[in-house]
Formats: C-alpha cells, sequence, structure tokens
C-alpha cells in the first residue's frame, strides 16, 4: 500500500489510533513526486544530461529515484528501527501534496541539481520528528526533540615533543558522538547561529542569541562592520543599499541583480529586466502567449513558449518550431535546433554512454569519440549545456552538427558537437580534421 492511501482519505474519527507508514511508503511516493516533475519539466535532450539514471518516462525513472532516495534517507532507517525518529504521518502528507504540485523551474535557469532526487528530502524535513530529549546522545538534529539539537564535540590526539612528552598542540581533530543540547536562550551568549534557536541568530557585536529583525527595521551590525549583514527574520533578506531587511521585490516592484534580486518563487516566474540603463530595474513576469519579447527592457517568455524574434528586435512570445520547420534557439521537444541546418531535427534514442556510429543515433545528437585514443564512440551529453527545467515542451539551445567521416568502414563523427543554451554561438572544440580527441576531465560531468 502505497503512502497516500496510509494517509489521504481517512475515515478515522476522534480517539482512533493515528495512521502510522513506514519509510518505505514515503520513499515511494516521494519517488513519484519527483519522476513526474522531472518528465513535466525537463525537456529529453535535459534528461540525457543525468549520468546516474537513463529514462525517458516516468515509469522508467522510479527504479532510480527510489534508489536514490533509499540511499539519501538510510541514515534515517535504523534511527526510526530504534525509536529515536518517528514520521508525522500528517506533516508527511502535507509535504507530498506540495511537492506533487511543485512548479517546473524559471526559464533561463541553470541548475544542473534540478536532476537530482536527493534533493526532494529536504522538502519533507517536518515529516521526520525526533523523539531524543536533551542529553541523549545522537547522530544528527532531527532526532532531537524540538527546542534541541546535536551538538558535536572533537577528539584529539597529539604528537611526542622531542623529549617524548605528549605535545600540547593536535595533529588531528576527529567528530565523536554528538548529544543533543537545548538551543540557547535569547540573551544567552552563543558562538554561532547554530547555537540559537531558528527564530534568532548570533549577535556578531556581543555574541549574544537576539531576536531576528523584522521588515523595515535596520539590519542587524550594519553600522558596526560598515556593511548590511545578515539577523533578518526568516523571508527577509538585508537590502544593502538601504540596510533594512526587507522581503524580496515582486511584479512591478523595482530591483537589481544586485543585491535585491526578483523574489526567486518558482510560482511567482519573476525576471528583474531593464537593469542595463542604471542599475535599476523592474520585476516583471514571464511573457504569455503572443506577449511582446526580445528587448532589454521585457522578460522572457514562459509557459513552454519561445521570444519569435530577431535579435536585438522586439518579437512575441508563441509556440516552438515542430520538427524539420527552421530554427535558431528552441524547438519542441523532443526535436533539437541543429545550427548546421537551421532545422529542428529530431534525435535518435540511444541514452548517454552507449554506443553510436552517428549523431543521430543519440537523443543528445551528439556521439562523440571517447578519449586517451580509444576507438569507440558513444553518446554524451554536448559541451556546455545548462539545465533549466523549465518545461518539457521546449527543448531551449542549439546544437552544432559536423559531417561525419569514413573511416576503414565505419563511420566517426568528425567532431563533437557544440551546444549553445540561449543562442551565444558557442564553437566546436577539440577539432583536428577526424575524430574527437579530449582529454579526459574535458568531458562534462554532472
Amino acid at each position: 500500500m502505497g503512502f497516500a492511501a496510509l494517509v489521504g482519505c481517512s475515515s478515522a474519527t476522534p480517539g482512533d489510533t493515528p495512521p502510522t507508514l513506514s519509510l518505505d511508503d514515503l520513499v515511494g511516493d516521494l519517488a513519484a513526486a519527483a519522476c513526474d516533475w522531472q518528465v513535466r519539466c525537463c525537456s529529453p535532450l535535459e534528461l540525457t544530461a543525468s549520468m546516474s539514471a537513463h529514462f525517458t518516462t516516468k515509469e522508467q525513472c522510479l527504479p532510480y529515484a527510489r534508489l536514490e532516495l533509499e540511499k539519501t534517507l538510510g541514515v534515517v532507517s535504523q534511527s526510526l528501527v530504534d525509536g529515536r525518529v518517528v514520521i508525522d504521518p500528517s506533516e508527511a502528507m502535507a509535504c507530498l501534496a506540495a511537492q506533487r504540485v511543485r512548479v517546473c523551474n524559471a526559464p533561463g535557469t541553470n541548475d544542473a541539481a534540478s536532476l537530482s532526487f536527493a534533493a526532494w528530502v529536504d522538502g519533507c524535513a517536518s515529516a521526520f520528528v525526533g523523539q531524543l530529549v536533551p542529553g541523549r546522545p545522537c547522530q544528527f538534529s532531527a532526532e532531537c526533540t524540538a527546542g534541541a539539537r546535536c551538538a558535536f564535540g572533537t577528539t584529539v590526539s597529539h604528537a611526542a615533543s622531542d623529549a617524548g612528552a605528549p605535545s600540547p598542540f593536535p595533529t588531528a581533530a576527529a567528530p565523536q558522538a554528538g548529544v543533543c543540547l537545548l538551543y540557547q536562550k535569547r540573551g544567552d551568549v552563543c558562538q554561532t547561529d547554530g547555537d540559537c534557536a531558528p527564530e534568532d541568530y548570533c549577535r556578531p557585536e556581543d555574541l549574544l542569541c537576539t531576536a531576528r529583525v523584522a521588515e523595515g527595521e535596520p539590519c542587524p551590525d550594519a553600522a558596526l562592520f560598515g556593511v548590511a549583514r545578515g539577523g533578518c527574520a526568516a523571508g527577509l533578506v538585508c537590502d544593502g543599499a538601504k540596510a533594512i531587511c526587507r522581503r524580496l521585490p515582486r511584479d512591478g516592484e523595482t530591483c537589481g541583480q544586485f543585491p535585491t534580486p526578483c523574489d526567486p518563487d518558482p510560482k511567482l516566474a519573476l525576471f528583474c529586466v531593464g537593469t542595463g540603463f542604471n542599475g535599476a530595474g523592474v520585476c516583471k513576469t514571464a511573457g504569455k502567449k503572443d506577449d511582446a519579447c526580445g528587448g532589454s527592457g521585457l522578460p522572457p517568455c514562459g509557459g513552454n513558449l519561445v521570444c519569435d524574434a530577431i535579435p536585438g528586435l522586439i518579437g512575441a512570445c508563441v509556440a516552438p518550431p515542430a520538427a524539420g520547420s527552421s530554427c535558431t534557439t528552441a524547438c519542441a521537444s523532443p526535436a533539437i535546433c541543429d545550427m548546421a541546418t537551421m532545422r529542428c531535427t529530431l534525435p535518435g534514442t540511444k541514452q548517454t554512454g552507449e554506443t553510436c556510429a552517428v549523431d543521430d543515433d543519440c537523443a543528445s545528437l551528439s556521439c562523440q569519440t571517447l578519449p586517451t585514443g580509444m576507438a569507440m564512440t558513444v553518446c554524451q551529453v554536448p559541451r556546455s549545456f545548462s539545465v533549466a527545467c523549465s518545461g518539457a515542451a521546449v527543448t531551449f539551445g542549439s546544437i552544432f552538427t559536423r559531417p561525419s567521416i569514413v573511416d576503414g568502414g565505419t563511420t566517426f563523427p568528425a567532431d563533437a558537437r557544440s551546444f549553445d543554451v540561449f543562442g551565444e554561438g558557442l564553437s566546436p572544440t577539440g577539432f583536428d580534421g577526424g575524430g574527437f580527441d579530449a582529454p579526459a576531465d574535458a568531458l562534462p560531468s554532472f
């Protein structure tokens, strides 16, 4: 039985025993949410960038997601068995509900971590409730009860001096088991923010736990240090220009690439545009179908749309060109814009690492010779490739094809393809008139 079935539509009445669930249930439902998001938000080409999973469908994704999540949460499994941690069904249900409706990244995002499954655990941290009271040994803070954290000391070893006596200077420090300690109270001494409760911070001026500052109030310690510092309440940042705590600007509000960009919440899909004039811009939402685009004061298109504009001119947000159509920087998935033909080209089916004869064999449209002179070609992720995962319906960027050559009856790519995520005209590298021969550290890694 899945986790959703255990904690979803419950017919329990007051006094009933609350539902229980296993870590396996939670892993299974988190894997399903993560795979659904990746297939919905990442283009087929972006999915080929994963070096730890090969899939194109949600069903193919699930075994990889489960494996990575099981390894990530392995440290928690024994804690659950020992009763040091329990899973709160209501918190877990709320977490999964939020994960299932998670929106895609904003256009232009460059975040290879989007292809990781382990990051999905972070959103469900509140589902794990610690049971160890202060004074009990612990392995991590989630094992401790509310109001406490797991604090670690160090053990030291000493080298012998010339006279044979132990030296007073340690030669190594190794972590030892932690202990659950209560957070310092507000006004108590501290050394780091971690010594204080989450709603407080360790004020550098006097090393005392101090309440975080509310919106509109001066940033802590700005006068003392001559620069704006942290210490603002959750959800706020320190505006370096005004030295006050504020929320990040939203639609229609003034922004700057530094120090106050727009609110990064993907649900808002905001972009700070127009900063090229005097450094001050305005937050605007991503363009909708038929909205103007292409100018420095206009946001990029969103919602699986592309900007149909000649560089330097104003265009409109439209659906991406389909396979076989002319293109410059994007195509309707799974097609990829091939700058050699200026056409949207359908890729092959072979995944990263599989052997290939020509580029068209590969889902990445990039068949490259292995390094170290091995006479073998495999599908590789194109160079200079960025992962946006802003919508699976569009494959952003362009790839440049080199003609294949025939050597001894075997077809080899004449060169590695170069990939340009935003049409910046990146040139091919490693071209020597024959196969691609690059050092091992030149190959992409994700």
